[in-house]
């Protein structure tokens, strides 16, 4: 079931064009940065305060008293990000009724083109504990810094809309009191991540 799941959300993403795949699929704005995802200290909170994919305020004490996955990502990034959605999405469908204790942030790492009417239209083809988030660039980078991702701006033509933004890829998990418990790396199978949330529930 999740993986059909996932591969619903591939084809719906593709025939609204918000799945921009391109060939090779792996190109600027899918490029993992590499150097960024250093570790979280775990006696220090993260904090953010962003705007939900409903236009409602969103701070890090918005998901206090829930697991949360951190990641930071837009969406029209080529394949990471949607890869990484999907996976998300198998690991919510894996934990059953456990994932109502279980939230994911997607955050992006391009405001100025995910508006929440965006992120709400992408996030909805994928799990509804998905939330995304956005923001002023400003704090975008706070939040950002605060889970020490990296990301870049990177122009792919002469119009100043045409860009891709190269950013790290990696996966936050924060405990219920918002701190840090680990982190996945890009392609972790979600039975790996499903496994390791069903750990910190118990």
């Amino acid at each position: 079931m999740p993986r059909t799941i996932a591969t619903r959300a591939v084809a719906a993403l593709l025939a609204l064009g918000l799945f921009a795949f391109a060939s090779p699929p792996v190109l600027a704005g899918a490029k993992i940065i590499r150097g960024g995802g250093e570790p979280v200290a775990d006696d220090q909170p993260r904090t953010f305060v962003l705007t939900d994919h409903n236009g409602e305020l969103a701070t890090n004490e918005s998901f206090l008293g829930s697991h949360l996955i951190v990641y930071f990502g837009y969406t029209h990034c080529p394949d990471i990000c949607p890869t990484s959605l999907q996976t998300f999405t198998e690991v919510l469908e894996v934990l059953g009724p456990d994932a109502e204790n279980v939230r994911v942030a997607f955050i992006t790492v391009d405001p100025d083109r995910d508006t929440p009417e965006r992120m709400k239209e992408y996030v909805a083809h994928f799990h509804p504990r998905i939330v995304g988030l956005t923001g002023p660039k400003a704090n975008i980078a706070a939040a950002a810094s605060a889970y020490k991702i990296r990301y870049d701006k990177v122009m792919a033509g002469s119009s100043a809309s045409d860009y891709e933004v190269d950013h790290s890829s990696s996966a936050i998990f924060m405990g219920p009191d918002g701190r840090f418990l680990g982190r996945w790396a890009y392609g972790t199978p979600a039975q790996t991540i499903a496994a390791d949330v069903q750990a910190k529930l118990k």
